[in-house]
């Protein structure tokens, strides 16, 4: 049945979708789409002259004033093949532009559409804030190009490296605060921000805490290309599970712990306000998973979220101890 104005028929679509998949192939993988005359077979030696047959390279008497052809990978090496290196290299560097902006945009909308949305991520806050906040501008320089993808990064230098976790995961982790605008929300050991630009984007004032000196550095840099204002706190080295930051009892209604430990981060407790909050990921007797901590009067409840696996954050991991 015919559509309405504007309408094309799916054959059509499907024909267009087909010669831009072919002409990527082509260019990208030689000898990928049968019966293609600029289709070359995938070999970097030089092509054989079409007049001669000889090697492109070598002389040809028969025809001295035919040019010589190029080479596979010059061929290959297309204007759009061109276009996506450079994008790359310009995401790499960190380097202005407003075509790398828009692809930025549409690199975080197709993160949310394809990895965030299929992990049971339904908060509209959650989702609206990771379409809205520039991951690549919290990784390093070389990792850029791929913040958008769903690997975790090393963020970080020296000993206040640390793990940025997968976007699915983190949203995860966040929607299950249930949190509400005007709330407040610590970012503990959150590295360059990226975690705390989340939140702060979702309306909470947002702390970030952090001992590394020069990776608190890089969280303000980094800070800066966001639009929402984040308290970027020092904290002592030798932070552990067990012990409380410098920071005013009962001021969080959310805290996030952006990694895994292996004791319960009973030292951030005193933190929360009645009601508030706790996400992490806890590694206890062989499991692995994200869990929620509620705190409610004197005592604080938790429960499972998800199961997951990420690094332990330095000073959250079981000591050694001797066994007979």
């Amino acid at each position: 049945m015919a559509g309405g104005p504007g309408y094309t028929p799916l054959s059509s679509r499907e024909a267009s979708w087909r010669s831009g998949y072919a002409e990527d192939c082509k260019s990208l993988y030689g000898g990928s789409i049968p019966s293609e005359a600029s289709n070359f077979p995938r070999t970097n030696r030089p092509l054989a002259c079409r007049h001669t047959g000889r090697p492109s390279g070598e002389p040809s008497p028969e025809n001295p004033a035919h040019p010589p052809q190029p080479t596979l990978q010059a061929l290959a090496f297309t204007p759009r093949l061109a276009q996506k290196r450079e994008d790359c290299r310009v995401a790499a560097n960190g380097l202005p532009g407003d075509r790398l902006m828009d692809e930025m945009r549409n690199s975080r909308r197709v993160m949310v559409d394809n990895q965030i949305r299929t992990f049971d991520v339904t908060d509209q806050v959650v989702l609206a804030a990771f379409e809205t906040v520039p991951r690549h501008a919290f990784v390093a320089p070389d990792d850029r190009a791929f913040a958008y993808s769903d690997k975790p990064f090393a963020i970080g230098t020296g000993s206040g490296t640390r793990a940025l976790l997968p976007p699915l995961i983190l949203a995860r982790m966040l929607q299950a605060f249930e949190a509400k605008p005007g709330e407040s929300a610590l970012d503990v050991l959150g590295g360059t921000g990226y975690g705390a630009a989340l939140m702060a984007e979702m309306g909470l004032a947002t702390t970030l805490l952090e001992s590394d000196a020069a990776t608190l550095d890089l969280a303000r840099q980094s800070l800066a290309a966001t639009s929402n204002p984040v308290t970027v706190a020092p904290v002592a080295a030798g932070l552990t599970a067990a012990t409380t930051p410098a920071l005013p009892a009962g001021s969080f209604d959310c805290i996030l712990l952006g990694g895994a430990t292996e004791r319960e981060p009973a030292g951030l407790f005193p933190l929360l306000r009645d009601g508030g909050r706790l996400v992490t990921i806890l590694k206890h007797e062989g499991a692995s998973r994200a869990v929620l901590y509620v705190k409610s009067g004197s005592t604080v409840g938790r429960r499972r979220v998800f199961d997951v696996l990420a690094p332990v954050l330095p000073g959250f991991a079981l000591e050694p101890a001797f066994e007979f």
